[in-house]
């Protein structure tokens, strides 16, 4: 079977992360595999030797690049003719729909991102191409519910990420509140800030894993709090698994997400997860007082009093990660690869 992905670039993010690990499962079962990017990038996931990597020159300080890269996904298309063609993140799904439009290749997409970040402009494109999908894949249930309202379409999966592949880092376990994310507006590290500052407890430190350009401002919240000696900053995502080791509690003040992929990791490294019930998978990862806890949406006080009782109650940590084995099986990469396959009729 001969099968294309579309996705913008091959940089870091969780759309490539699983975008690679199809692309590797597809080839190691003996698929010819093609990876089709609008833009060159760094790669940052490892790539099997047989998996083909077409990128097709879109340059974003030259707009009319766009429609010769459009013009050569359709050469190439019609050349190679895939058995299908697998497209992630809204604007990719559009420029593939409408690069191919009235070709005979199967197209599915699959959206990874919370549906109502999404403004009209692409919201009004997303309702008139759309339709030209076999199907849609989204990430939670109240995803598909919402887009389904939205843009009147019914075609649509659900399909969660799988839990990345953690190295184990035999490591006693540390009086660490861990965070792991970009620092940018919507992952709102600012607030957990702020809520460390207040904690019963002193003997606690904050991590945040993650690198962005908000950064800057939580690192002056620290100090104006003179919080230097118990907050660190790693910037290397690389270290993560260390630190999914290292950290007790994972503490998540998020404001919106597409599919919290850091929750699923912690739930599955044995970490106390306390998290915002944002929208959207929170609530579908996190069942509140069994495997985890969630908090009302800005309810700062709340959050604290939460995590002042997580951190005084080792019994409360203990019997919280009690399910940490499950979550691993039910999003191990092999059980959401079949779903996958079942979908897409790949054999």
């Amino acid at each position: 079977m001969k099968i294309f992905l579309s996705i913008h670039s091959l940089g870091t993010g969780g759309a490539e992360r699983v975008i690679t690990e199809l692309a590797n499962r597809w080839a190691q079962m003996g698929h010819d595999v093609k990876i089709i990017t609008l833009q060159k990038h760094d790669e940052n996931y490892a790539l099997n030797k047989g998996i083909s990597i077409i990128n097709l020159g879109y340059d974003s300080n030259n707009k009319k690049t766009l429609f010769k890269a459009a013009r050569l996904f359709r050469q190439i298309v019609k050349i190679e003719k895939p058995s299908f063609v697998l497209s992630f993140v809204y604007q990719q799904n559009l420029f593939t729909l409408i690069s191919l439009l009235f070709l005979n290749t199967p197209i599915y997409i699959s959206e990874r991102c919370n549906p109502k970040s999404i403004n009209k402009f692409f919201t009004v494109l997303r309702m008139t191409f759309y339709r030209r999908a076999k199907k849609l894949i989204v990430q939670t249930e109240r995803v598909k519910k919402i887009t389904q309202q939205t843009l009147l379409f019914n075609r649509i999966d659900v399909i969660p990420n799988p839990v990345k592949q953690l190295k184990s880092s035999h490591t006693e376990r540390e009086n660490i509140i861990l965070n792991v994310g970009r620092f940018i507006p919507s992952k709102n590290q600012l607030e957990l800030v702020e809520i460390f500052s207040k904690l019963n407890e002193n003997n606690w430190t904050l991590v945040f894993v993650g690198d962005g350009f908000t950064k800057a401002s939580v690192l002056g919240r620290v100090k104006s709090l003179h919080l230097e000696n118990r907050v660190k900053f790693v910037a290397n995502t690389s270290d993560v698994d260390y630190w999914y080791s290292k950290a007790k509690i994972f503490a998540y003040t998020s404001l919106s997400e597409g599919f919290p992929n850091v929750i699923l990791e912690s739930l599955a490294s044995k970490l106390a997860v306390i998290s915002y019930n944002f929208d959207y998978g929170a609530d579908e990862l996190i069942k509140s007082k069994h495997n985890g806890i969630l908090v009302q949406m800005n309810d700062k006080r709340d959050f604290i009093e939460k995590l002042n009782i997580m951190i005084e109650n080792d019994e409360l940590r203990n019997e919280l990660i009690k399910e940490a084995d499950d979550i691993k099986s039910k999003y191990d990469i092999s059980v959401i690869i079949k779903k996958w396959n079942e979908l897409l009729n790949v054999k």
